[in-house]
């Protein structure tokens, strides 16, 4: 089962910067630095929520403009992302959850691992998520499908709607550097 979620989530990895899809409809939002500081609730796991040190530097890279800086202790392995999308009505059905990220080349991250967490059915508050190899050294964009397989049998025990979409990062040791240049929300027109 996770090899097969490895071979899903290989085409969802695109390099370089993120490129607008103009042909797409029904998108419910998107989050830029500068709007708000941060656009979620930061938790560090399994420490319990200590607060994350948060910066807003000028990126010189490619474009991006402002970012949010998230630095760690030594000694944190992991840090949880959470924005909570009660006001959006975002379907898992067509919907899409995307993000542009930038990791040092030192960077101890091992892992990254996106996930929408249900808000109604028989799972609802279930985390759904998958792990992805993270790239270092270039600025790199995430699309992450929500009505994947993985996420049918929530589906189809009545959950039709996210109610949170989640970052999670896990390293080897600290410290966890971690820049975001933007994070986004959607929903495809469904195929004809």
């Amino acid at each position: 089962m996770k090899v097969w979620l490895y071979g899903a989530l290989a085409g969802v990895l695109c390099w370089g910067g993120w490129n607008a899809a103009a042909a797409e409809s029904g998108v419910v939002r998107e989050w830029r630095p500068g709007t708000d500081t941060p656009p979620a609730k930061v938790a560090w796991t399994p420490s319990g929520g200590a607060l994350l040190k948060v910066k807003e530097p000028a990126a010189a890279a490619e474009g991006i403009g402002r970012v949010w800086r998230f630095d760690s202790k030594e000694t944190d392995k992991a840090l949880a992302c959470s924005v909570k999308l009660a006001e959006t009505g975002l379907k898992l059905e067509n919907g899409w959850f995307e993000f542009t990220y930038w990791l040092p080349e030192d960077s101890k991250i091992v892992k990254l691992r996106p996930g929408v967490r249900v808000r109604e059915g028989e799972r609802k508050g279930k985390l759904i998520a998958a792990d992805v190899t993270p790239v270092k050294g270039m600025w790199t964009t995430v699309r992450w499908p929500l009505d994947g397989a993985y996420s049918a049998a929530a589906r189809r025990a009545g959950g039709e709607h996210a109610d949170s979409l989640e970052l999670g990062v896990l390293a080897s040791g600290g410290p966890i550097v971690l820049e975001i240049g933007r994070l986004a929300a959607g929903v495809s027109a469904p195929p004809a």
